[in-house]
């Protein structure tokens, strides 16, 4: 038995909380209310031994601070998901799994009261996509530590030579392809145009990812399931347009993206084998030192590399009606779009002002911290997932970890603990502001985060690669992964089902 895994059975949490998004006026911060310190917390984390390892270097830190001592344990994933009950403290895991502990009830709703704690610092949190995936139903249940979504990683210098310019739709993206594949003997060393990651476990997660600004209509929460009937929606015309454009991206380079992971996309790019790829930067292999919170970043020589925000789409299709419509963008987003029609000359864009949506895909990895309902020391608890991740500490302990990314908007002083040391402090900067801007939007689409995603998500991975190798059409592909959908959510119970899934929109049923 896992020492932080329980097998008793738990109460049920009944704390009232309120939602982390919603209105920006000027915030009343609460000053925390310190409990008694207890002799120990204990915090569980899930399935990531860097940032396991990072941690460790700050118990002392911590214990010197609030005189308690601190107890980390390390679990895997398989461990979670069979427990019935959490005998750590706190708990750090991926935001993909909120649901099941929420559903099972093994964290507890965080109290309207802490949210507004100066600790939390919450004003400094991107919002509101920054931190929809710490809510489930209408209450937040969590805290975020970083959570990355897909951007464009490229080469600059051959972008230049091209007269490239990032694509701002899926249609300009497979104009660039095109044309950097025709330029592939003019590269030195560049083997590829693009690698997307297609391996077991992301080609589902790409997939959604580039349908997202496709399938994300202004007057519809759900996307992937019809919140009604529970009735899958991945084999509509959103989807199967997605699979159809990512297949022609990948013709050329099919193998090489049904192999690679993000990682593997990134290092292709880094080492000079690939022009393009869909990935994110990491810093986690560099973090090795004792964090120090006023620690200095030193840099070797930097690499040509620029990032853009994934593609977004100039329709959206409309559920009910079924049929595509043209984007309707806000002043904003117009604005933005002006100024990059005054690049278009000599590029591959048209120029015009078109308006497009841009929809970032959320919980594709990342890590968020909650409190466990079996704590004896809530607030305690809650205080150690404030100091973890706050503005002083967050900046040295999460970079540590690959499944994270900046969250905070003061990370954006200091964007290059976030990417590979090799990449220039130009580059970094212009990352952190993409991540800045995806999760400040009004709108997005998650992961699924219901009970039992991996069976869905897994689904949808056979059908992605089904469709790349040329074994199905993606209409056929898409269809026969929905029935599996159909299948999972019937046997778990529909009813249990929808009401989660209802929940992982931030609504309550």
């Amino acid at each position: 038995m896992h020492r932080l895994l329980g097998l008793a059975p738990l109460s049920v949490v009944a704390t009232a909380a309120l939602t982390f998004s919603g209105c920006k006026k000027p915030e009343n911060v609460q000053p925390a209310t310190i409990p008694s310190p207890p002799k120990s917390l204990r915090l569980l984390i899930v399935d990531d031994p860097a940032l396991t390892q990072q941690i460790g270097r700050v118990k002392g830190e911590w214990k010197a601070r609030f005189g308690a001592e601190l107890e980390i344990q390390e679990e895997p994933l398989a461990a979670l998901a069979a427990a019935k009950a959490l005998t750590a403290d706190a708990v750090i895991f991926a935001p993909s799994e909120i649901g099941s502990l929420a559903e099972r009830r093994l964290i507890r709703p965080i109290p309207a009261a802490w949210l507004n704690r100066e600790e939390l610092h919450k004003s400094d949190l991107f919002d509101p996509g920054g931190l929809a995936e710490c809510q489930w139903g209408e209450q937040t249940f969590a805290v975020p530590f970083g959570s990355p979504v897909f951007v464009l990683m490229y080469r600059r210098d051959v972008f230049e030579r091209d007269h490239l310019q990032p694509p701002r739709d899926w249609a300009e993206y497979q104009q660039v392809v095109a044309k950097l594949e025709g330029h592939i003997k003019e590269s030195k060393g560049i083997q590829t145009a693009v690698i997307e990651p297609l391996a077991p476990g992301w080609a589902g997660k790409l997939l959604l990812a580039r349908a997202a600004s496709y399938a994300k209509h202004r007057d519809y929460y759900a996307t992937l399931f019809d919140k009604e009937t529970m009735a899958p929606q991945i084999d509509s015309p959103p989807f199967v347009r997605a699979l159809e454009e990512l297949i022609a991206a990948t013709k050329a380079t099919g193998s090489a993206s049904l192999a690679a992971t993000p990682n593997g996309s990134r290092d292709a790019v880094l080492s000079g084998r690939a022009a393009m790829a869909v990935t994110w930067p990491t810093g986690a292999q560099k973090v090795t030192a004792a964090p120090s919170a006023a620690g200095a970043d030193s840099k070797p020589e930097s690499l040509s590399i620029g990032f853009a925000e994934l593609p977004g789409a100039l329709q959206s299709y409309n559920p009910k009606s079924k049929s595509w419509e043209t984007v309707q963008a806000d002043d904003e987003t117009r604005s933005s779009r002006d100024h990059e029609n005054q690049q278009d000359r000599g590029s591959n864009r048209s120029s015009g002002s078109q308006s497009r949506q841009s929809i970032p895909l959320l919980s594709i990895s990342g890590r968020i911290g909650s409190v466990t309902s079996a704590s004896q020391s809530p607030e305690s608890a809650f205080r150690l997932l404030c100091w973890l991740s706050g503005d002083e500490w967050s900046a040295q302990i999460c970079p540590a970890s690959p499944a994270t990314t900046l969250f905070r908007r003061s990370h954006l002083d200091k964007p290059s603990r976030w990417v590979e040391p090799e990449i220039a402090s130009g580059a970094a900067k212009q990352y952190a502001e993409i991540v800045a801007s995806a999760l400040s939007r009004p709108q997005w689409i998650g992961c699924l985060r219901i009970p039992r995603s991996a069976d869905y998500m897994a689904a949808l991975d056979d059908a992605v690669r089904a469709a790349v190798e040329g074994k199905q059409s993606p209409a056929e592909a898409l269809s026969a992964a929905a029935k599996r959908w159909q299948e999972t959510a019937a046997k778990i119970g529909i009813d249990s089902q929808r009401a989660a899934y209802i929940r992982s929109l931030d609504l309550e049923p």
